[in-house]
C-alpha cells in the first residue's frame, strides 16, 4: 500500500530550481531590515547580472534570502535550494558575494577572466541552479589580491581590481598593519623629537656617502632612532663581532651589511625588549589604526636580516654564529620570542589576527622550542623560496622539492592555520610568460589535503604595475592571468578535472580561435615539462632573461609549432576584435619570452648583455653582473679580468640557478686601479655572474670570456 501511494503521487525530487524560466521570472530576492553591506551588494549583483545574463528582471516567484550561520567555516557559504525558498547562508559577510558569484559564474556561466576582460557570457533565456544544497569551504585563510595590489596601483583602478578578486572568489584583504620587521618594530620606541630632527639633519647632511642608494627619509631616520636609542639602551641591540649594532631593515645592503656597519635582529632574550616591543605595537595599534581597522592582521617577520644576536643568552638557543645564506639557524631562537610576545597581544587586543612568518634563515620546524598554536588567530606563514614550480612538491626527484615539502608538512602537523607565501612572481623571465599551471593546481590539491592555505599573494603581482618601473612589473601580471584565474577557480571546487576546466576556459577565452590557442597553450605546457629542468625563485632581476626560459625556447624545433598556431588563431578570429586583442597580448609576450631567447649563444657573445659597472662604488654585499641572454651548452672555463681599488674581501661566485661551484677568493687592496685576473672551469649551463665584495670597492674594465 505504501508502495503503491508513493507511484500515485508522482512525487519526483526537483533537480534545478528557476531564476529565470523562457524569459519570466521565477524568483525575486529579499532583503531583510538591517541587512549589512555586503548583503546587499550580494543581493543587487545577483540581480543585476541575471538581467544582464537574460535580460529579466527578478521580481516575482521562490523568495531568495540572506541569513548570517555560525555553522559555515571560514569564508565558505551554504546555498539550500527549492522552489519553496533559495537560502544563502555564511558566517563571514563577504562570503555572500562570493556565494552570488559562484552561481554566476557555475550557472549562469558568466566569467571575468582578468580585471580588464569585462564579462564573458552568451545570452539564454533562462537561468537555474541545482536544487537541494551547494557548499563551498576554501581554504581557511587565503592571503591578498592576487590581481594586484590596490594600495600600490593608480586610485582609478582599484575598484576594478577589487571586484575582479571578489567575483572569482578571492579574499580581498583583511585590514591589515602590513609586514613587521622584527628590528624596525622596536624602533618604533618614542625618542625626543628635537634630538631626533638634529640625529637626521647631521645623517642627511652626509647621505651620499653613508646611505648611498638607499631613499633619504627611510634609512635616515631608522639611524637616527637607532642611535638615540643605542645611547640609552645598547643592551637592547644585537652583540656581533664585538660591537652592538643597528637592526633597522632600512640600513641593510641587500641582506647583509650596510653601509657602515652590519644589521642584526634585536636582543630577543633582553626581557625589557620584549616588553617594548608590545607596547610599541598597542601604542601603535591603537593610536593609529584602531578607529579605521577594527580587524587587524598584524606580521611578525624578520625579512632579509639573516643575522642576529649573538650574546651568550640568545646563543643558547641559536645554531651557529654567523651567516649561513638561508640555511637554519635561529628557528628555536626565533619561536622562543614567538611564543612569548603572542599570546599577549592577542589577549591586549581581542580583533587580532597574527601571521608569524618562518623565513629566511628561520624556516625549519624548531628542534627545543615547541610552537604553541593559538586558535584560528595566529597562523604560520611558511616561506617557499628555493622550491621549482614545473614540478609538483611531492614529485620526488626533485631535489628543491623535497626539503620544502617537508618543511610545510612540519608545520601543518603542528596544529597551526598553515600559510605558503609562494614566489611566483620572482621566477625567471622577462613576464613568466610559461604554462605551468597544471603543477600548481596538483600542488593547490596537495595543500589541501594538508589544510593548508597556499599564498595567493605572491600568485601574480600588481596588475597595474608599480608606477613606473621595468617590464617584468608592467606586464608579470597580464602574461600569467590564467594562473590567477584558475586559482580562483580551483580554491572553490578542489576536486575538479584540471585538464577539463583548462579546456573550457581557453576555448570560451579565445572565443572564435578557441580551438587553436587551446592547442598552442598545450603545446607550449607539453615544452616546458618535456625539458626537465627546475625553475627555482630567480636569483637574477625581474626583467632578465634566465636560463630556464632559454633552455626551453632556445631548442631547434621549439617555436615553429608555437608561431604557426599563433598565426591560424589570428586567422580563425579575422572577424572577431575581441579575440584578436587577446591573441594580440599573447604575441606579445611569447616574443619577449620565447622568440628573443632562442638564439643560440656563442663564445663571443656570451657575457654581451652583462651589466656595465665602470667607475661605479658598491657596497652591497653582492653584485649582479650579468646573465646570459639565450639558451648554451655547458660553459668549460672562464677568465675574468678587471680592475679594483680600494680594499675588500672578494668572493666570485658562479652559479645555475641556486647552483655553485666552488667560489674564487681574492684580496683587494690598492689605493690606485690595479688589474686583477683568474680562471674558472665551472662546467655548468651558462651561469650568472655575481661579485660578492664585504666593504666598499670601485671596479671598472670588466671583461668576461668563456670556452665552451
Amino acid at each position: 500500500m505504501v508502495f503503491a501511494a508513493m507511484v500515485f503521487c508522482g512525487c519526483v525530487p526537483e533537480k534545478e530550481v528557476f531564476l529565470v524560466r523562457d524569459g519570466a521570472p521565477q524568483a525575486h530576492v529579499v532583503i531583510d531590515a538591517g541587512a549589512g553591506e555586503s548583503v546587499t551588494n550580494a543581493a543587487n549583483a545577483l540581480v543585476e547580472w541575471t538581467k544582464t545574463k537574460t535580460g529579466v528582471e527578478l521580481t516575482g516567484g521562490t523568495p531568495i534570502r540572506f541569513r548570517l550561520a555560525d555553522d559555515v567555516k571560514h569564508d565558505g557559504f551554504r546555498i539550500d535550494a527549492s522552489k519553496k525558498e533559495i537560502v544563502v547562508s555564511a558566517k563571514e559577510p563577504r562570503a555572500f558575494e562570493y556565494a552570488v558569484y559562484y552561481l554566476l559564474n557555475r550557472y549562469a556561466e558568466i566569467d571575468w577572466f582578468h580585471p580588464e576582460s569585462g564579462a564573458d557570457f552568451e545570452k539564454a533565456d533562462s537561468f537555474s541552479i541545482p536544487a537541494g544544497t551547494i557548499a563551498r569551504t576554501p581554504p581557511p585563510w587565503r592571503q591578498g589580491h592576487v590581481a594586484g595590489n590596490p594600495a600600490v596601483n593608480p586610485k582609478e583602478s582599484r575598484k576594478l581590481i577589487s571586484d575582479w578578486n571578489v567575483r572569482n572568489g578571492f579574499y580581498d584583504r583583511k585590514n591589515r598593519m602590513g609586514g613587521h620587521i622584527i628590528g624596525e618594530w622596536l624602533l618604533w620606541t618614542p625618542v625626543d623629537e628635537g634630538e631626533l630632527k638634529k640625529e637626521i639633519a647631521a645623517i642627511n647632511a652626509d647621505f651620499a656617502g653613508v646611505f648611498k642608494q638607499k631613499p633619504a627619509t627611510d634609512a635616515a631616520e631608522m639611524y637616527a632612532r637607532w642611535k638615540i636609542l643605542a645611547k640609552q639602551h645598547p643592551d637592547w641591540f644585537a652583540f656581533v663581532d664585538g660591537k652592538r649594532v643597528p637592526c633597522s631593515q632600512q640600513l641593510i645592503g641587500n641582506g647583509h651589511y650596510n653601509y657602515l656597519h652590519r644589521t642584526a635582529m634585536p636582543c630577543l632574550s633582553n626581557p625589557e625588549v620584549r616588553e617594548q616591543m608590545l607596547k610599541n605595537y598597542l601604542r601603535r595599534r591603537h593610536s593609529l589604526w584602531y578607529a579605521e581597522m577594527p580587524d587587524v592582521n598584524f606580521s611578525i617577520i624578520c625579512d632579509d636580516q639573516p643575522c642576529w644576536c649573538e650574546c651568550d643568552q640568545c646563543m643558547k638557543l641559536l645554531k651557529f654564529k654567523g651567516m649561513n645564506g638561508g640555511e637554519d639557524k635561529a628557528s628555536d631562537y626565533y619561536w622562543d620570542f614567538v611564543n612569548w610576545i603572542a599570546p599577549r597581544m592577542l589577549a591586549a587586543d581581542p580583533t587580532l589576527t597574527v601571521n608569524a612568518y618562518a623565513y629566511q634563515s628561520h624556516r625549519a620546524f624548531p628542534n627545543k622550542v615547541k610552537p604553541v598554536p593559538l586558535g584560528d588567530r595566529m597562523n604560520v606563514v611558511v616561506c617557499t623560496h628555493g622550491r621549482c614550480f614545473v614540478h609538483t612538491l611531492t614529485n620526488e626527484t626533485c631535489a628543491a622539492n623535497v626539503p620544502v615539502r617537508k618543511m610545510v608538512e612540519e608545520w601543518s602537523a603542528a596544529g597551526f592555520p598553515v600559510l605558503t607565501f609562494e614566489y611566483m612572481c620572482q621566477t625567471p623571465g622577462m613576464c613568466d610568460y610559461f604554462f605551468w599551471e597544471k603543477t600548481w593546481i596538483e600542488d593547490m590539491k596537495w595543500y589541501h589535503t594538508k589544510n593548508v592555505s597556499h599564498g595567493a599573494g605572491g600568485l601574480i603581482g600588481p596588475w597595474f604595475g608599480f608606477y613606473k618601473t621595468p617590464y617584468f612589473d608592467q606586464n608579470g601580471a597580464k602574461a600569467r592571468w590564467f594562473l590567477a584565474y584558475l586559482t580562483g577557480h580551483f580554491d572553490w571546487d578542489i576536486d575538479d578535472d584540471f585538464d577539463t576546466v583548462r579546456d573550457r576556459m581557453l576555448s570560451k577565452y579565445y572565443r572564435s580561435a578557441g580551438r587553436e590557442m587551446t592547442a598552442y597553450h598545450k603545446y607550449l605546457e607539453s615544452k616546458l615539462y618535456d625539458v626537465g629542468l627546475c625553475m627555482p625563485y630567480s636569483d637574477t632581476e625581474h626583467g632578465a632573461h634566465d636560463l630556464f626560459s632559454q633552455s626551453v625556447a632556445g631548442r631547434p624545433g621549439v617555436l615553429e609549432p608555437a608561431q604557426k598556431l599563433l598565426a591560424a588563431a589570428k586567422i580563425a578570429a579575422k572577424d572577431d576584435p575581441v579575440a584578436l586583442e587577446r591573441i594580440a597580448m599573447d604575441e606579445k609576450y611569447f616574443q619577449v619570452e620565447w622568440e628573443a631567447a632562442a638564439p643560440l649563444v656563442t663564445a663571443e657573445n656570451l657575457f654581451k648583455n652583462m651589466r656595465k659597472l665602470d667607475d661605479q662604488k658598491h657596497g652591497e654585499n653582492y653584485i649582479y653582473i650579468g646573465g646570459v641572454k639565450p639558451y648554451a651548452p655547458i660553459v668549460k672555463k672562464l677568465k675574468v679580468q678587471f680592475k679594483a681599488k680600494g680594499k675588500a674581501a672578494c668572493r666570485f661566485v658562479f652559479k645555475h640557478g641556486r647552483n655553485e661551484v666552488p667560489p674564487v677568493l681574492l684580496d683587494v687592496d690598492a689605493t690606485d686601479f690595479k688589474a686583477y685576473s683568474f680562471e674558472i672551469r665551472p662546467n655548468i649551463v651558462v651561469p650568472t655572474f655575481l661579485l660578492f665584495v664585504t666593504d666598499w670597492l670601485e671596479l671598472k674594465d670588466i671583461d668576461i670570456r668563456a670556452e665552451l
